[in-house]
């Protein structure tokens, strides 16, 4: 006889919603150690990313890649339907009639991010609540292999021998979290000026005069990540990808709690309410209806400087270089 099994359904969401959520898996282990953990995910969902970050964790046992048409339960269905005016179509005849349990991890933090006020908490907690488990450890899980690893070193011996590296993330699926250019700019220079080596990190784009790595598949970048002394991001996945393997981030926030996203990491969080009464906003950047504000940048980016995420950066890489001696 075939061991019962668990359905876990998550075919939307960025790559570090993925990792956020992935010490469920591990709770789910935990809690039910005779079952066989399932997921139901996206294959086409960001080239394949999604299924990119589940290989990489050793707490789920299968992985059925189904489009997000052919697979959206019901609640789903009505959250993305009552929030973003639209939802994927609902197919009822699915693998999880048959599981022992079924889990829909799409909508949780949606539901709670738009009826609680004030957010009280952290994303991966929510996710646990939702699956009912309380893992050993709220950590993400990436587990890079063997062969990544190599990869991933012999790389690293060639281009960035003998410096100390930083990774600069350049922009995130949502452009209202993103830096300016001109700050991008300023933050290479800068870092540049104090004998940092910088990796500008884009899918598509760099930062002209500076190294970058562009168009590389999660399971490739990932473990480049993990070789630099730090990496700087906005909420982004760049910032949950450093995050996932230790390597220190400098996290930047605007409209969205680093509380929610970066509890577990180890780094520092440069968070906007410091400097803008109105951060975080939740995605409903007020700014944007302030009259003769044009194409002005948010309030909340405009107002952080440069200058401080650069020494956070320094202070990071410094404190890694005393570390390893």
């Amino acid at each position: 006889m075939s061991k019962p099994y668990i359905l876990v359904v998550r075919q939307l969401g960025g790559i570090g919603d993925v990792l956020m959520m992935s010490c469920v898996y591990k709770g789910l282990r935990e809690k039910y150690p005779k079952h066989t953990i399932k997921l139901v995910t996206s294959g086409v969902f960001l080239s394949g990313a999604l299924i990119d970050v589940a290989e990489h964790n050793s707490y789920i046992d299968e992985i059925h890649v189904i489009e997000p048409q052919d697979s959206t339960p019901k609640h789903t269905k009505e959250v993305w339907h009552q929030y973003f005016g639209g939802a994927p179509s609902m197919e009822d005849d699915l693998i999880w009639q048959k599981a022992a349990l079924a889990i829909d991890l799409n909508t949780p933090c949606v539901d709670y991010e738009w009826h609680v006020t004030p957010i009280v908490k952290p994303r991966w907690q929510i996710w646990c609540e939702a699956a009912g488990v309380v893992p050993s450890s709220y950590a993400p899980i990436y587990k890079i292999t063997k062969d990544e690893a190599k990869a991933a070193d012999e790389y690293a011996k060639t281009h960035w021998a003998g410096k100390q590296v930083v990774g600069l993330g350049l922009t995130a699926n949502d452009k209202k979290r993103a830096l300016g250019i001109g700050k991008l700019q300023t933050i290479c220079e800068d870092l540049t000026a104090r004998g940092l080596h910088v990796v500008t990190i884009d899918p598509t784009c760099s930062v002209p005069g500076y190294d970058y790595l562009v168009g590389k598949r999660i399971r490739d970048l990932i473990p480049l990540i993990s070789k630099m002394n730090a990496c700087i991001s906005v909420d982004s996945g760049i910032l949950h990808m450093a995050g996932a393997v230790q390597t220190p981030v400098i996290g930047i926030f605007g409209s969205t709690d680093c509380r929610m996203r970066m509890g577990n990491y180890i780094g520092s969080a440069i968070d906007s309410r410091r400097f803008a009464e109105c951060a975080p906003c939740w995605y409903d950047y007020p700014c944007n209806r302030i009259p003769g504000n044009g194409h002005k940048p948010f309030e909340c980016f405009s107002k952080i400087d440069t200058h401080l995420i650069v020494e956070e950066t320094v202070r990071w890489v410094n404190k890694t270089s005393q570390q390893s001696h």
